[in-house]
């Protein structure tokens, strides 16, 4: 029988490989233990329980990470969810429909609400999700910066940047955030650090000023075509944070829009 081999408050959505890897090996293990008696019945059950553990537990890691679960703080939120996708205008704002109620959303603005937000739980938890790049990315500082940014690697590392002292006021970059992609560069570091250089403060790790920058770098920007399947995952993912409606700058995220409002504009009733 299977054992419960996974333990997902240790592991996160980098390392499903490490489960499917640890559930083939039990399975070689048993197949091996169990040659002689020629047990197929045994193995192949053995083989089902592990790949069924490994998928739940990989499940888990995923949707506990990035679609927070609990309770809805604001139940038109669950019509939002099962809204019916109508489009986007100017490619930059969603439009849904739930029965009366029309949503326009805007992409740019979820997006960064959510990359915040993940940024955020992560430092919380002190969870680090990096990805390598291919070209180490190279930065010439002031000697400032290049003292800033050596006291405060580890807090760098927390964010998934892995970087090194690279000769004198220079640092290299061998991994990034993995919310980042390949066009991140120099320009977008240096934005982060002088940022956090300017909202510095003692006592405190960072300001929410350095993460907001952080998580607008790579968000999806206006006059981007999404498809069905990406909207509705923008859409799962807004719901279920912690405050989906606005924007850090206090701007509008979702705005709702009822029948009523629309035939008052039309004339149709007072």
């Amino acid at each position: 029988k299977s054992q419960d081999f996974t333990n997902k408050d240790d592991l996160s959505p980098h390392n499903l490989t490490e489960i499917l890897f640890d559930g083939s090996t039990r399975f070689n293990n048993v197949r091996e233990d169990r040659e002689d008696t020629n047990d197929a019945e045994n193995v192949a059950s053995v083989t089902h329980d592990i790949i069924a553990a490994s998928r739940e537990a990989a499940q888990e890691i995923i949707l506990d990470f990035y679609y927070p679960t609990g309770e809805t703080r604001d139940p038109s939120l669950l019509q939002l969810k099962e809204a019916q996708i109508v489009g986007q205008v100017f490619n930059t704002y969603i439009l849904l429909q739930n029965g009366s109620t029309l949503y326009i959303i805007d992409q740019h603005a979820a997006h960064e609400r959510i990359r915040y937000e993940i940024l955020k739980q992560r430092l919380e938890k002190s969870q680090s999700y990096s990805q390598s790049i291919l070209e180490p990315i190279i930065i010439q500082l002031s000697a400032d910066e290049f003292d800033f940014v050596m006291e405060n690697q580890e807090i760098f590392q927390k964010f998934g940047f892995d970087l090194e002292a690279f000769g004198t006021n220079t640092v290299i970059i061998r991994s990034i955030p993995d919310i980042y992609d390949s066009s991140f560069g120099v320009s977008d570091f240096n934005e982060i650090l002088d940022r956090w250089v300017k909202t510095h403060s003692e006592g405190s790790i960072i300001s929410d000023e350095v993460i907001y920058t952080m998580s607008c770098k790579g968000a999806l920007k206006a006059n981007k075509v999404l498809s069905n399947e990406e909207i509705k995952e923008l859409i799962n993912s807004l719901c279920n944070m912690e405050n989906p409606w606005t924007c850090l700058h206090g701007r509008p995220v979702i705005i709702k829009i009822d029948r009523k409002d629309f035939e008052k504009k039309f004339k149709r009733i007072v």
